[in-house]
């Protein structure tokens, strides 16, 4: 704690109690109360974790399955044009 003190153009002189920074600013932002609820909870970061993973590999056999199908198709299209041909 400590004091500032101020001198306006017509010279009148205000004195002003000053704080750290650390006093001023907050650092209780949505992030930071996310990430103390992690550290506090560190079963709810390893289901989040399971949760996203589970996610990705849903993702992963989605795609695969799409292009799986694909294939398949793109392979009964072209057998069927050759039978037309033929």
């Amino acid at each position: 704690m400590g004091q500032m003190i101020f001198t306006l153009p017509d010279q009148s002189r205000y004195v002003v109690n000053v704080g750290s920074d650390r006093d001023i600013l907050t650092h209780n932002t949505t992030l930071e109360k996310i990430l103390s609820t992690a550290r506090e909870y560190q079963q709810i970061v390893i289901i989040a974790l399971i949760l996203a993973a589970l996610l990705i590999i849903v993702g992963i056999v989605k795609l695969v399955s799409i292009i799986i199908r694909r294939i398949v198709l793109s392979k009964q299209d072209r057998l069927r044009q050759w039978r037309d041909l033929h």
